[in-house]
């Protein structure tokens, strides 16, 4: 049981006996009503125009501005408090935390996450008002909480809205009674970006040979589901089936995309596409497949005279290659003989006599060769 003495501005906590438990000091100056709610104690001052809310200590937790001039008293009626005003004969019901004169705005949004495509709608019909009725009090909506209201004042609670852009949204709620006093509130969204959709890949397939040092890879486009998203693509290719390590191509937004550093002879490669839309949301291909590496086109060379025949009788021959063959798997042999690369000249040479000159590509057991038969 709680007592307030108004003379010595002293609130007295009484045991059911009626034993003084405390003596709490209180602020104020003309106490004209106080309660109890189970959780705090409410203590109206009617000539300050004030309601303090204490502690079970008398601790001070807030103060409010009470509806009318001159509060006269306070009850609790298990939910809600009721206050009434001396001046101008009304009593008001204040229903949860007490906001003064203004309105307390609140609103829900559902869902409270989606995708760029989702409508989230907003309802501001619990908010209230200790003079105005719900039907006459006005809102409106700040989408991003930037401080400019995105909807004029309506009377209508509830509204919807689509976002352009992912990300953790502040939804801003302004309500305005028919006295001008306005309250407001915030809550959050979470606005996501859907990842590309599944894709598959086309060629090379998995355990094909591929007869090129610079493959041409090519995959399905993926849809993406957010409105007027670009998916652009990037294909990784690796020497491991882990993709521990791997080089990645960038093919912009269509396919297919071709390799633009030459690939190594007889080596085997994994690869697999990444999908990104503007966000950065990723899908990877759903197959990571493998080839192999083969060229199997014979070298070629170009055969000329070292010496003029006129002046020797014999004929000393040499033979530039058509290709940089160090990087092709090509070994050269003269006469059965093979010709290290350190004996090309600087016009890459290779001198050959009266010999037979051999180019002769060694692939996967198999043996292609192109002779030239020289001689006198």
């Amino acid at each position: 049981m709680w007592l307030c003495d108004i003379s010595e501005n002293t609130v007295w906590k009484l045991s059911r006996t009626g034993q003084v438990a405390a003596r709490m000091f209180v602020p104020g100056t003309y106490h004209t009503g106080l309660e109890w709610d189970g959780h705090s104690a409410w203590l109206v001052d009617g000539e300050a125009e004030l309601i303090y809310e204490l502690d079970g200590s008398g601790n001070t937790r807030n103060f409010y501005l009470p509806p009318g001039t001159f509060p006269r008293d306070i009850a609790w009626d298990g939910s809600d408090l009721w206050i009434a005003d001396a001046d101008n004969d009304r009593i008001y019901k204040l229903r949860g935390p007490i906001m003064g004169p203004e309105p307390r705005a609140s609103f829900t949004v559902t869902p409270t996450s989606g995708f760029l495509e989702t409508l989230f709608l907003v309802d501001a019909s619990s908010s209230q008002d200790q003079v105005t009725p719900l039907a006459d009090l006005e809102v409106r909506w700040d989408w991003e909480n930037d401080g400019a209201y995105d909807t004029e004042y309506s009377k209508v609670k509830t509204a919807n809205h689509q976002y352009a852009s992912p990300g953790t949204k502040t939804i801003r709620l302004e309500v305005k009674d028919t006295d001008g006093y306005t309250g407001t509130t915030t809550r959050s969204v979470s606005v996501s970006a859907r990842a590309p959709q599944a894709f598959s890949l086309v060629s090379p397939r998995s355990g094909d040979t591929v007869r090129t040092y610079l493959p041409s890879f090519k995959w399905r486009t993926a849809r993406d589901a957010d409105p007027g998203d670009t998916v652009r693509y990037f294909v990784q290719y690796s020497k491991s089936s882990y993709f521990s390590i791997f080089d990645t191509l960038a093919a912009g937004t269509d396919t297919p995309a071709a390799v633009r550093d030459s690939l190594q002879q007889l080596q085997r490669y994994y690869w697999r596409v990444e999908a990104v839309d503007r966000w950065g949301a990723k899908t990877l291909s759903s197959q990571s497949w493998n080839f192999l590496v083969a060229d199997l086109t014979p070298p070629s060379f170009t055969i000329g005279l070292l010496q003029n025949p006129i002046i020797t009788e014999d004929l000393d021959l040499y033979a530039i290659p058509n290709e940089t063959l160090d990087q092709r798997g090509v070994q050269c042999t003269a006469n059965g003989i093979p010709v290290p690369m350190s004996e090309l000249d600087a016009a890459r040479r290779i001198y050959v006599g009266d010999y037979q000159l051999s180019g002769e590509r060694k692939t996967g057991g198999h043996h292609e060769r192109q002779r030239c038969d020289m001689g006198k």
